[in-house]
């Protein structure tokens, strides 16, 4: 994260394709490149993270931005002069076929909330990676690694009841390097983690299949107070213990079937001694069901070498900016 202050405007290279087609409007390469960012990450923003993208002070720069974007019927203030909304179909066709993934504008209060955090990572975070903003741009990455669409998180859609693969609008982060890593982001503002817990759920099989290409997945979740962190750290010490159960069932399982089949061969002294700890560990009706049922589907290996929760950690992101004009949003902005 640069520091508060920081007013160096940081250009990404997941912009320039679709601010290239804002441009023809007049706007400045680097309002192009803003009101870009904000419309593929929900379609609002506030004065300041405009001011912090483009290295400016308060003033002419965004009186400029706000003058040309409202002229051209691409925004509209929604809180007084501080919460703009990003709208129009000339906008939306300028930024290009590959935007149509861009996360759903949200109209309570908490979804445009979790917006401006997203923006707001997005804005203050280093360019060290590539980045993921949109649904279409996720599924070109993770499909150019083989990971199949089944795989990809997906939630229903309320009216139609069909599903939409990185539906949570959440920007990515991939950080190649001797050990790549994808960066998952969370933005809370709501009173309860549950939102979270889902969220989790949601990516689990995603951040399985990368652990099994030797990815790291590292959640950063965004939140504007400390003791909302709270919360969120036990949804996430909850869902990497249940992955750590899970795994360790699952290896008994295994070494169950084994001694079942008196695969002698295939045993150690060592793979016995851990076999007699998890038949203690795991002696209950609920895990005689779970491996009948395990048998029963074709008993399917594990699909990585160790332990899903060891490829994956957690980063707390405080963004202790004015969230207040979120809060005045009206029921129907």
């Amino acid at each position: 994260m640069r520091s508060k202050g920081s007013r160096a405007r940081v250009s990404r290279e997941i912009l320039r394709e679709p601010a290239a087609g804002l441009e023809r409007f007049g706007y400045r390469p680097v309002q192009a490149e803003f009101l870009a960012a904000a419309a593929l990450l929900g379609g609002y923003f506030v004065r300041r993270q405009y001011r912090s993208f483009a290295g400016c002070r308060r003033g002419r720069a965004e009186v400029a931005l706000l003058r040309r974007a409202v002229g051209h019927g691409h925004a509209t203030a929604v809180v007084g002069k501080a919460l703009y909304r990003l709208r129009g179909a000339s906008l939306y066709r300028a930024l290009g076929p590959r935007a149509r993934g861009a996360a759903s504008r949200p109209r309570a209060r908490r979804g445009v909330k979790q917006r401006l955090l997203a923006l707001d990572y997005f804005v203050e975070s280093s360019d060290e990676g590539r980045w993921l903003l949109t649904a279409t741009h996720k599924a070109e990455y993770f499909s150019s690694l083989g990971i199949p669409a089944e795989r990809f998180p997906a939630a229903a859609r309320k009216r139609a009841g069909k599903t939409r693969a990185f539906a949570d609008g959440f920007p990515m982060l991939v950080q190649d390097g001797g050990s790549p890593t994808v960066v998952l982001s969370y933005a809370h503002a709501g009173a309860t983690a549950s939102a979270m817990s889902k969220h989790l759920e949601r990516h689990e099989a995603l951040a399985a299949d990368l652990a099994g290409m030797d990815f790291g997945c590292r959640w950063a979740v965004l939140a504007e107070s400390p003791v909302q962190f709270l919360r969120l750290r036990r949804a996430w010490t909850q869902w990497r213990g249940r992955l750590e159960r899970d795994w360790s069932e699952l290896e008994y399982f295994e070494l169950r079937r084994a001694v079942e089949q008196r695969r002698w061969d295939t045993l150690t002294a060592e793979s016995v001694e851990r076999y007699a700890t998890l038949l203690a560990a795991h002696q209950s009706e609920g895990a005689e069901r779970r491996y009948a049922a395990w048998i029963e589907s074709g008993a399917p290996r594990r699909s990585h070498e160790s332990c899903l929760a060891g490829h994956c950690a957690y980063q707390e992101v405080l963004l202790d900016f004015d969230y207040r004009a979120a809060d005045a949003v009206p029921s129907r902005a």
